[in-house]
């Protein structure tokens, strides 16, 4: 408490005044801040006494939580004493690319998924390879982490198996000239079909001797079946259309053949 005296030599006036000292705020903002992209962090102004606080973002707490790089200033009160502090926050973002939704290959086979892989951070498939590049035999839900001891992200893909397709047709088919025979290798999982012929149909009609091979595609996993088409010459046979005989007579009807062929004849009415 601090007291005066003022007089002209007659009058005398007194005044007190009260002097109080308000400690001045202490900023406790780092210069420089990193934080994961996944995660907010905290900044906090001050670990001192204060009366009022207004950051740059408008929040008026002695913290706040931040998600994106920037520079974070502080205006922090303490009844007459103000100072500003501030901090520079950068942030630390994922190191996996984005891995696709799922992948797809062939039943039986295998694939391989490959990232670039960042010095300082270590590498863990679920599956239990810790390298860049990864194989994948079986379907099912892959996980991909990458961490740098501070920083950890997660990223993950669906592995689907197709099953190659599977083709019906016999080894070999027997036709007559002249007649045709209709090959087709049936639909268990076919998606498109490319025969020898250049035809794309999933059946085709054959009237020709020959091999016939089709290849079979059930998105992207490939298979191939073939036959093989004998084709008969008909006999070539010469015989009366008609005969005429009396009653109780008889008579021999003999057949022409143009080579050795079994016969069998049908009795009349």
């Amino acid at each position: 408490l601090y007291s005066v005296d003022i007089t002209n030599g007659i009058c005398l006036v007194h005044k007190d005044i009260d002097v109080h000292v308000d400690q001045l705020p202490v900023g406790t903002l780092p210069d420089t801040a990193n934080f994961c992209a996944n995660q907010a962090g905290t900044l906090v102004a001050t670990s001192s006494a204060y009366t009022g606080i207004i950051w740059n973002t408008s929040d008026t707490s002695v913290s706040i939580q931040v998600s994106s790089a920037g520079n974070y200033i502080a205006q922090i009160t303490n009844g007459a004493c103000q100072i500003v502090d501030s901090c520079k926050v950068s942030i630390t973002y994922s190191v996996i690319p984005d891995l696709i939704d799922s992948i797809r290959f062939c039943e039986g086979t295998d694939t391989t998924i490959t990232v670039v892989q960042v010095p300082g951070w270590a590498y863990m498939w679920s599956i239990g390879a810790t390298s860049a590049t990864v194989v994948i035999n079986q379907p099912g839900l892959i996980y991909l982490t990458a961490d740098n001891g501070r920083c950890l992200f997660v990223d993950s893909t669906i592995a689907n198996t197709n099953p190659f397709p599977s083709g019906q047709l016999a080894s070999s088919y027997e036709i007559c000239a002249g007649d045709s025979v209709t090959l087709d290798p049936g639909n268990v999982n076919v998606d498109t079909y490319a025969w020898s012929t250049g035809v794309n149909t999933q059946s085709i009609s054959v009237t020709d001797s020959g091999t016939y091979a089709v290849k079979l595609t059930n998105d992207g996993c490939v298979s191939y079946d073939s036959t093989t088409v004998v084709l008969h010459k008909k006999p070539v046979i010469t015989l009366d259309d008609s005969r005429r005989i009396c009653s109780n007579d008889s008579a021999t009807v003999t057949v022409g053949l143009d080579a050795v062929y079994p016969v069998s004849w049908s009795n009349g009415p």
